[in-house]
């Protein structure tokens, strides 16, 4: 007879189980033996066997679908400050052969062929929407996220002006704005509409708060984080366009939806004639989380596993903080100074040590996919598939520099990841966030179609002291990012103080910014002691390698090829050397090889060629025997074809990176 002292595994069957059964056998088989059916019930059950004194690890394996209207939190501590016990040892994976579904939402059923906005679709009365209890504004269908009824259709609107349309200062947002009377006749339901913008490297999104007709002025119920200029023609970044979300003239094509809250109703056009109403799968999410895994600073949830689970539908609303222009406190919608910094992930883990994630799927959710907070050491996040996120993949936040050791964040391993088709909600989402955070490694990843960088590490703008160092960022394939969406981003960014902090191995290619700025590596404000190797860079909007400002990176053994402007850049000059360029292999087509103030540069021993088979131009329209007489740099450089071709070079070593198989994921 199986008890809490022989027992290893617990069996968690939603909607098959029973909550008054012992959990030791995965089918009912009589009396109370048999499956539980929530996890608070099975957790608790875990947790009273520790206190019976079981100390080994636990495996709660699941089967089916299971629904939350709130997330499960794994604590250290319950709401009356008892000690929990089933914090620790535990896995939570699928039965074998199958793949366990943990839903933040609720499954919609009851579609009918209906017609809206003069499209044919499906529709199905909500009446907790009609009655005000659940609003949402993510929609999840067949595995994938429908798209919010958009208006205009395809590109966006240009403002009359703005509350402050001239450029003042960054982060003097404004509250309101006037729309051009062309673009706004004839719309209706403008009063319950979100505003959605991109500017600089962020994007916004706010609620209407009130429109006037008359004047086509919309108040926006937040003011923005950075300045809305008309100035067109002098700050392309910066200026204001945008459009409208939830707008009953958005829904248009394939893959839309709308939701008419006063009336309780959702309408979705299907993607294809293949969707019926009754083999469609739509999901509208409860809640914003999945798992918490929170400890304290005495006493941190350590070895917990997940494996082989489908995590998916969260909600995607989330208010940032930040500075009004009137030096209050204002909040607004995903509007962080940067990187959707702020937000939380599906999957949460803070004061937490030896925790593991590994071979899940995670989609379909509305910020982050993981998120690593303070007080995290040993978590390895390994051979997942993160995709069709609302913002970044993984986001990772430690204690600042002068904050407690309890508060620091070490040691995480993100490793053998695809992570794709991300930034969904919120544009400037990163493939890996990682801030304030040291001895980690990110390798063996690959990272694509993000609207903003593919991996950022740092989070100090200058010289300042920095908890960010020793991280490695090795051996990842990160391709089409920025989609040319917004500005200042890279395919590897980074900030700040890093001695230790290596980046070797990437193959970085197809970076498409905004306007400026679409850059492969791009060490930022005061980025300092990088070692930068081996990586091969091609085809980037901008330059391949783009340093702002900071000191004593040494770039070398690189392949850098076709930047768009120039091959690499240095944009401030300073009294210190801030690169040393040696051993690398510039390839352009006809742009020149430096864009860089020359007395904050070394370089020597490079390798120079023009595809275009022309004159190669160093710097200022110089040649390279020039460009050594004036400025002594490059010392034994030579213009030499160096008979590679990239693309094929960059799938051998492509294919030699560990990023998961998808295949395995099959059932």
């Amino acid at each position: 007879m199986l008890t809490a002292q022989n027992a290893a595994t617990i069996y968690l069957c939603p909607g098959e189980g029973w909550d008054r059964n012992n959990g030791f056998s995965p089918a009912k088989e009589g009396g109370n033996v048999g499956p539980f059916n929530t996890f608070n019930e099975a957790l608790h059950a875990i947790s009273e066997m520790r206190h019976a004194g079981a100390k080994q690890p636990f495996t709660l394996c699941l089967s089916g679908d299971y629904y939350l209207n709130s997330p499960i939190r794994i604590t250290t501590q319950d709401e009356n400050g008892i000690a929990r016990s089933e914090a620790t040892r535990l896995v939570i994976t699928s039965m074998p052969g199958t793949r366990a579904r943990i839903i933040g939402g609720r499954k919609l059923t009851g579609f009918a062929k209906d017609t809206f906005n003069g499209h044919d679709c499906f529709s199905v009365a909500i009446p907790d929407v009609k009655a005000g209890k659940w609003v949402f504004s993510d929609l999840y269908v067949n595995g994938m996220r429908a798209h919010p009824s958009r208006w205009p259709a395809q590109g966006t609107f240009d403002a009359e002006t703005t509350e402050f349309p001239n450029p003042v200062a960054l982060f003097n947002g404004s509250h309101w704005f006037v729309g051009k009377k062309a673009d706004l006749a004839g719309l209706s339901g403008i009063e319950n509409a979100t505003i959605n913008f991109y500017h600089y490297w962020i994007d916004e999104h706010t609620p209407v708060e009130k429109y006037d007709p008359k004047t086509g002025r919309i108040d926006m119920k937040y003011r923005s984080t950075f300045q809305m200029t008309t100035d067109y023609e002098h700050n392309d970044s910066a200026n204001f366009h945008y459009y409208f979300e939830n707008m009953a003239q958005g829904f248009t094509k394939p893959g839309d939806w709308f939701l008419d809250v006063a009336a309780g109703k959702l309408y979705y056009m299907p993607i294809d004639n293949a969707m019926t109403p009754d083999n469609v799968e739509v999901f509208a999410p409860t809640t914003d989380k999945l798992f918490e895994f929170i400890g304290t600073p005495e006493t941190p949830v350590t070895d917990i596993r997940l494996e082989d689970l489908d995590l998916l539908c969260t909600r995607g609303e989330y208010a940032a903080k930040m500075g009004g222009n009137d030096g209050a406190e204002a909040s607004c919608l995903a509007a962080d100074c940067q990187s959707v910094c702020g937000a939380h992930g599906a999957v949460n883990f803070q004061y937490a040590s030896g925790c593991v994630v590994h071979h899940c799927r995670l989609f379909d959710t509305g910020l982050h996919g993981i998120n690593v907070e303070k007080g995290c050491h040993d978590i390895r996040i390994e051979d997942n598939y993160i995709h069709d996120v609302g913002a970044g993949g993984i986001r990772i936040l430690g204690g600042a520099a002068g904050e407690a050791d309890a508060q620091m964040t070490t040691h995480v391993v993100v490793r053998g990841n695809r992570i794709a088709h991300g930034s969904q909600r919120y544009a400037a989402g990163c493939g890996i966030l990682a801030m304030h955070t040291a001895y980690n490694e990110f390798s063996e990843n690959d990272i694509s179609y993000m609207d903003y960088s593919g991996v950022s590490v740092g989070w100090i703008w200058g010289y300042a002291p920095s908890s960010s160092h020793h991280n490695l960022v090795r051996h990842n394939h990160i391709h089409h990012i920025g989609n040319g969406l917004l500005s200042d981003m890279g395919g590897i960014y980074t900030l700040g103080l890093q001695p230790g902090t290596v980046l070797e191995d990437n193959i970085i290619h197809n970076v498409n910014s905004n306007h400026y700025g679409g850059w492969g590596i791009y060490p930022d404000e005061g980025s300092s002691y990088l070692l930068i190797q081996n990586n091969l860079i091609f085809d980037t909007k901008s330059e391949c390698f783009h340093q702002h400002y900071g000191s004593f990176n040494t770039v070398r053994n690189n392949i850098f090829a076709f930047g768009g402007d120039h091959v690499a850049r240095n944009s401030r000059p300073e009294a210190h050397l801030s690169t040393l360029f040696e051993h690398n292999i510039f390839i352009t087509k006809g742009v020149p090889i430096y864009n860089v103030p020359p007395a904050s540069m070394q370089a020597n021993s490079n390798v120079v060629w023009n595809v275009e088979g022309k004159n190669v131009v160093m710097f200022d329209g110089l040649s390279l025997a020039d460009w050594q007489k004036k400025y002594g740099r490059d010392e034994g450089t030579v213009v030499k074809n160096p008979h590679i071709d990239v693309y094929k070079l960059a799938e051998k070593r492509i294919a030699a990176i560990h990023a998961v198989d998808l295949k395995s994921f099959e059932a």
